[in-house]
C-alpha cells in the first residue's frame, strides 16, 4: 500500500525521514539495484523489538535498522527498564539487595543503583549498632576476647576502640596513683618517666589527657633576686644558680638591655670613652691597650661617627686633583674615602689614572704639531689627541687647505709624487685635484 502512494504523499507522511531510492550507478532509467525503500509495515515494527531481532525479521542490516529508527525519533526497545512502583521501593533497605532482586525479578545492579539513588542505607546483618554495654567492655580485655564474646570481627572491635581513643588492654599496665599524677608537668617527661619507671610516651599521653602543660623552665617567671644577677654574672653562672637555661638567661639579659659579662672583657671607663673621637683609633688602642675592633665598636656604639683625623692643611688641599685619589691618600696617610670627600667639598675635578688631563700648554700644541707626534710626546693614544682637537674645533696640520694658482699651474708638468712632496700634500690629494681640473697625467717623453 505504501509503495502505491505518490512521492508527494510519502513526503507528507514521512517528512524529513523520507529519502528517495537512488539510481544504480552506470544505469539509466529503471533496471533495479540500490537500496530497498522502507514500507509502512516495516517502519511500524521499529521500537517494538530489539534492533537485532527487527533486522533479522526484515532481512536488513543492523546499521540500517538503527539509522532508520534514529531518524524517525523512535526510542530503543528496552524491556528490562521497568518503572519502580511504590510497593517495590518500600522493600529497598528493609532486606538485603540480593533478596530484593530475587523477589522483584530484577538484577542486583539495578536494585543497588535505585537504593543509592534514593539515599537508602544498605542492610547488612553483620553491621549492627554498638550498645552502651558493649562499649564499656572495650579496653577492659584483649580485642580478640571481646570480639569472640560479642560475636563481632576483630577489625570492627579494634576500629571502634581506636575511634573512641580507648587504649589497648595491657595486663602489665599499672594504674596511676595521685602521687604520680602530681609529678606530671613538674619536670621534663624523660625525667618523670625515669623516676616512675614508665615509658616517656605513657607519661606524655597521661599529661596531655589531663591537660597538664609540659615542663618548660625557660617560661618560668624570673624573680627580682634572679634579675639582679643578669649583667653582673656570666650567663652560664646565672643559668646554674637560677635553674634556667643559658639561652633563657642570655635572652632575658638582652631584653633588659644589659651588657654581657665576660671575664676576658673589661668594662670601659669614663676616661677611656673621653679619648674616642678626639684621637685616632690607633692612638686609643695604644693608650687603652685594647684591640682596634673593640675601639671602633665602642666608638660606633657611642655614636661618635667616623675615625678622627687632623684638619686639612693648605699644602694638602693643593695636592687634591693633581693625582688619583688613591695615590694622594697613600702620600698623606689618609683613607681614599676622606680624600674623595675633601676633593668633592672643594669642587676639584677627579684625576683619573687612565684618562689624560689636558693642560693649557698641551692644548696650545693641538693643530700645530702632527697628531702622531703629539700623541707620542704626551704619552697618550692617537684617538685621544684627535678627539681633544675635534672637541676644541682645531684643524689638524694635515687637513685639506686651499689650492693656490701657482700650485695648480704645476699640475701635470711633473709626476704627482714629486709635486706632492714639494707641496706638502698627499699623492692622492694631488691626483684628485689634477683630475678635477682635467689635466692629463705627466708622461715622460721617449728619447729619440
Amino acid at each position: 500500500m505504501f509503495e502505491q502512494l505518490s512521492v508527494r504523499e510519502k513526503k507528507r507522511l514521512l517528512r524529513h525521514a523520507y529519502r528517495p531510492m537512488p539510481r544504480a550507478p552506470g544505469k539509466r532509467g529503471g533496471g533495479g539495484g540500490g537500496r530497498q525503500e522502507w514500507t509502512q509495515a516495516e517502519m511500524e515494527l521499529l521500537g517494538k523489538a530489539s534492533d537485532e531481532e527487527t533486522a533479522r525479521v526484515l532481512k536488513r542490516t543492523l546499521k540500517s535498522v538503527v539509522v532508520k529508527r534514529y531518524k524517525l525519533g523512535i526510542p530503543m526497545f528496552a524491556p528490562k527498564l521497568r518503572r519502580w512502583p511504590a510497593a517495590d521501593l518500600r522493600l529497598l533497605g528493609k532486606k538485603p539487595d540480593a533478596e530484593v532482586a530475587r523477589l522483584l525479578g530484577r538484577s542486583l545492579r539495578s536494585v543497588k543503583s535505585q537504593r543509592n539513588h534514593r539515599g537508602i542505607p544498605v542492610l547488612e546483618p553483620q553491621l549492627r549498632p554498638w550498645t552502651g554495654a558493649e562499649i564499656e567492655l572495650l579496653g577492659k580485655s584483649p580485642d580478640e576476647q571481646i570480639a569472640r564474646a560479642l560475636k563481632r570481627t576483630l577489625s570492627s572491635v579494634a576500629c571502634k576502640r581506636q575511634m573512641l581513643k580507648i587504649p589497648v588492654f595491657d595486663p602489665q599496665l599499672q594504674a596511676w596513683t595521685k602521687a604520680e599524677l602530681k609529678l606530671l608537668g613538674k619536670a621534663p617527661d624523660e625525667e618523670t618517666a625515669r623516676l616512675l619507671k614508665r615509658s616517656r610516651s605513657s607519661v606524655a599521653c597521661k599529661r596531655q589527657k589531663l591537660g597538664v602543660p609540659s615542663f618548660r623552665p625557660w617560661l618560668r617567671p624570673w624573680s627580682k633576686a634572679e634579675l639582679r644577677w643578669l649583667g653582673k654574672l656570666p650567663d652560664a653562672e646565672v643559668a646554674r644558680r637560677t635553674g634556667h637555661s643559658e639561652k633563657a638567661a642570655r635572652i632575658k639579659r638582652c631584653l633588659l638591655g644589659r651588657a654581657k659579662v665576660d671575664p676576658k672583657c673589661r668594662p670601659w671607663t669614663t676616661r677611656e670613652d673621653a679619648l674616642l673621637g678626639r684621637l685616632a683609633d690607633e692612638v686609643v688602642v695604644q693608650r687603652t691597650k685594647r684591640t682596634l675592633s673593640a675601639v671602633r665598636n665602642r666608638r660606633f656604639f657611642l655614636g661618635l661617627g667616623d675615625v678622627f683625623r687632623p684638619g686639612w692643611t693648605a699644602a694638602e688641599d693643593k695636592l687634591l686633583g693633581t693625582a688619583p685619589d688613591g695615590e694622594i691618600a697613600a702620600r698623606l696617610k689618609r683613607t681614599k674615602l676622606s680624600v674623595q670627600r675633601r676633593r668633592l667639598k672643594l669642587g676639584i675635578p677627579f684625576k683619573s689614572p687612565v684618562r689624560h688631563h689636558w693642560t693649557e700648554a698641551e692644548e696650545a700644541l693641538l693643530g700645530k704639531v702632527p697628531d702622531q707626534v703629539l700623541a707620542k710626546q704626551l704619552g697618550v693614544t692617537l684617538i685621544a689627541v684627535i678627539a681633544r682637537r675635534s672637541a676644541r674645533g682645531v684643524y689638524g696640520p694635515n687637513t685639506r687647505r686651499e689650492w693656490v694658482a701657482a700650485e695648480e699651474a704645476l699640475l701635470g708638468t711633473r709626476p704627482d709624487a714629486v709635486l706632492a712632496k714639494k707641496f706638502g700634500r698627499t699623492v692622492l690629494g694631488v691626483a684628485i685635484r689634477r683630475r678635477e681640473l682635467r689635466i692629463p697625467i705627466f708622461v715622460r717623453k721617449a728619447k729619440a
